[in-house]
């Protein structure tokens, strides 16, 4: 029984194969559990740090965030589902931190109007925001526009 010794494409180990099996096709990787591991990759779920592996399709996506269901279930309660709910959430807590005096309202930072409204460029970051006076916060939210429909060439 002759064998030869080939690289599995999987984890990269090397190991023996009869060579009669390579004729038909085989050989590519060192076990059964490479063979069903291949294009996968190692992932390390957000929540408890554990690592896993997810197939590199699912990872393009944006998908291979969480282990299991139940961290994907605890990540999706910390977080706001929905671009309005982020957005409400971002209000809410600008209202919060005004209220408490945490957070002072500036003047226009175009015409130094002091009747201003908050921007928020991220909603993620509750508290960093541009204070515009509300014909300035309107023209931007309309060049914003006018520029975002310019690049969808």
């Amino acid at each position: 029984m002759k064998t030869a010794k080939r690289i599995c494409l999987n984890c990269g180990r090397v190991f023996e194969i009869k060579i009669s099996r390579i004729k038909t096709g085989r050989g590519k990787y060192c076990s059964t559990e490479c063979y069903h591991n291949k294009g996968r990759l190692l992932r390390v779920c957000q929540i408890c740090h554990q690592t896993f592996l997810m197939k590199k399709s699912r990872v393009e996506k944006g998908k291979g965030v969480y282990c299991s269901w139940s961290c994907r279930a605890e990540g999706m309660r910390a977080l706001p589902k929905t671009k309005p709910e982020l957005q409400r959430w971002a209000i809410n807590q600008l209202n919060l931190a005004f209220q408490q005096g945490r957070i002072k309202r500036l003047p226009c930072f175009v015409c130094n109007n002091p009747k201003t409204d908050a921007h928020h460029q991220d909603y993620s970051k509750p508290l960093e925001v541009f204070w515009l006076c509300r014909e300035h916060h309107q023209e931007f939210h309309k060049n914003l526009a006018r520029k975002a429909f310019l690049c969808q060439d």
